[in-house]
């Protein structure tokens, strides 16, 4: 199972120019809006990725 790790160095070697500084700031800022969407009582979709509700 891929990490949060795994993800970022996913993202740094797919989109050119990308550091890992910025490419793990735009994975938390994504998990962060989704874990407020939860917190909110609504759901979150990521296309291409999965659908989270509590």
């Amino acid at each position: 199972m891929a990490g949060k790790s795994d993800l970022v160095n996913s993202i740094v070697e797919s989109v050119e120019g990308v550091t890992k500084k910025q490419a793990t700031a735009a994975f938390e800022a994504v998990f962060d809006a989704i874990t407020e969407a939860l917190r909110a009582g609504e759901g979150a979709k990521v296309p291409g990725f999965g659908s989270f509700a509590i």
